[in-house]
């Protein structure tokens, strides 16, 4: 097999994204794109991606582990980057600035509601985390 057919979606859309990450109307059309995200029409989407047609939802919920492992990769890649190259003071500063914008009410409702599967996922969590580390840190850290 060609190493073309070998790559995932993930990497066409870097490769993608490589090539026109400097272009102007790419950082136009990005910038259009941020400034008018409406996080009111959240609820409405996840209703119709729920409800619409089931075989959607069923078949994101057959990716999660896919989706959970991209979603850990980033945050693990962000982690790397962001360690020993941003003091802690630039940081508390951006996460206060964050925290500004973001709706309290909406954040405290998925704490309140997430509180159960967080406390019922505890202990899958934990002894995945104890795995790891079993295995020693050359293991853990294998990502760098």
């Amino acid at each position: 097999m060609s190493e073309t057919i070998d790559r995932g979606v993930l990497d066409a859309l870097d490769r993608m994204l490589a090539s026109a990450i400097g272009r102007p109307a790419f950082k136009d059309g990005a910038r259009i794109l941020l400034t008018n995200l409406d996080p009111q029409g959240a609820p409405q989407l996840v209703r119709t991606l729920l409800w619409r047609d089931v075989e959607l939802p069923l078949g994101i919920l057959g990716a999660l582990p896919q989706l959970a492992n991209i979603l850990i990769g980033i945050l693990a890649e962000l982690l790397r980057q962001v360690e020993g190259k941003f003091s802690p003071e630039l940081l508390d500063g951006f996460a206060a600035s964050l925290l500004e914008d973001i709706d309290k009410q909406a954040l405290a409702e998925i704490l309140t509601r997430g509180q159960p599967l967080v406390a019922r996922l505890a202990p899958l969590i934990e002894r995945a985390w104890e795995e790891v580390q079993a295995q020693g840190p050359e293991k853990a850290s294998a990502g760098k």
